[in-house]
């Protein structure tokens, strides 16, 4: 354990400067000045004072001799998981003895809870989270039915180290009156969080948004048989409703097309200049009526064609001439 020793008080009168080196003028540890160490200076002076204390500290040392765990290796297991009796029973000495060591590992281990759910989690394939841990788990477990306070939510996460200096993270609640747990492994050095456990995997990551073509894509991969022949049938109809349409709006574009074709056709019949080829046929055939028209009236002498009218006063002419 690393000794401290007294630079001086701060200007606010609310903490005291520590420094690792004795004499120094300087500090990098501050020690808040409350009602605790208030109370574990005068309990600590008290005790000096008292004529046994000395004996009191005398009798403790051949408890920690008969240890069969030394201070490394008490912590170690504590750092893993261990309980204090565990621990205890397995170093052969009281739980309060072991206790002392507790606080620092559980301080650290709390810690290493922060930070990984704090952390997104990242998966093959498919990259980091949109959230981090801690939010997509709870989520997570709200849309089950798992409802659990605040505190309730802190003290269900435990972290503990394995053998190979790796940290896991875990939580721990009931689910449809079964236990369940999700574990994530974290790297402090990486600043990751993975998991090889898929019900861990699906609980503690939120999709982020994707283009709409990984979506369509995605979607189409996880859908059931039945389901994809609906999609397929959905969309077929769709594009023969489309094709409908535009077969339709292309008879439209025809028909109007005719329609105007037929109004400019008319005027073209009542003898315009510009349309003299079309007529021509028309003239041709009725040429031979034209002379045939005045022979009664020439071979009568008289007029019997007389209802002609106009018709009568041009055949004089025609045979004048």
């Amino acid at each position: 354990m690393q000794k401290l020793h007294l630079v001086g008080v701060t200007t606010a009168r609310d903490a005291l400067i520590l420094s690792v080196r004795r004499g120094a003028r300087s500090g990098s540890y501050l020690l808040p000045v409350d009602e605790a160490l208030a109370e574990a200076v005068q309990e600590a002076l008290e005790r000096r004072d008292e004529p046994d204390a000395a004996a009191g500290d005398a009798d403790e040392q051949p408890a920690r001799a008969e240890s069969a765990l030394s201070v490394r290796e008490i912590q170690a297991r504590l750092r893993q998981g261990r309980s204090v009796a565990d621990v205890a029973a397995a170093a052969g000495v009281e739980e309060a003895w072991v206790a002392r060591f507790a606080p620092p590992i559980l301080a650290e281990r709390a810690q290493i809870v922060a930070r990984a759910l704090a952390l997104p989690l990242h998966r093959p394939r498919l990259g980091d989270s949109a959230v981090p841990l801690g939010d997509a788990v709870r989520r997570h477990l709200a849309e089950r039915g798992v409802q659990l306070t605040a505190q309730e939510y802190a003290e269900a996460w435990s972290a503990h180290q394995t053998g190979d200096g790796r940290w896991v993270v875990e939580v721990a609640f009931r689910s449809r009156g079964a236990p369940r747990r999700l574990r994530y492994d974290y790297d402090p050095a990486e600043a990751t969080i993975t998991t090889t456990d898929r019900t861990s995997a699906q609980a503690g990551y939120v999709a982020p948004d994707e283009p709409a073509p990984k979506r369509a894509k995605k979607a189409a991969s996880s859908a059931g048989g039945a389901r994809s022949t609906t999609k397929a049938g959905s969309r077929t109809a769709k594009e023969r409703a489309r094709a409908a349409a535009e077969l339709e709006r292309a008879a439209s574009t025809r028909s109007a097309a005719a329609r105007t074709r037929s109004r400019r056709a008319k005027p073209a019949g009542s003898g315009s200049a510009s349309t003299p080829r079309r007529s021509g046929s028309a003239s041709r055939s009725s040429a031979p009526a034209g002379p045939a028209a005045p022979s009664p009236s020439r071979r009568s002498g008289s007029g019997r064609a007389g209802p002609a009218g106009s018709g009568s006063a041009s055949a004089p002419r025609r045979a004048g001439s």
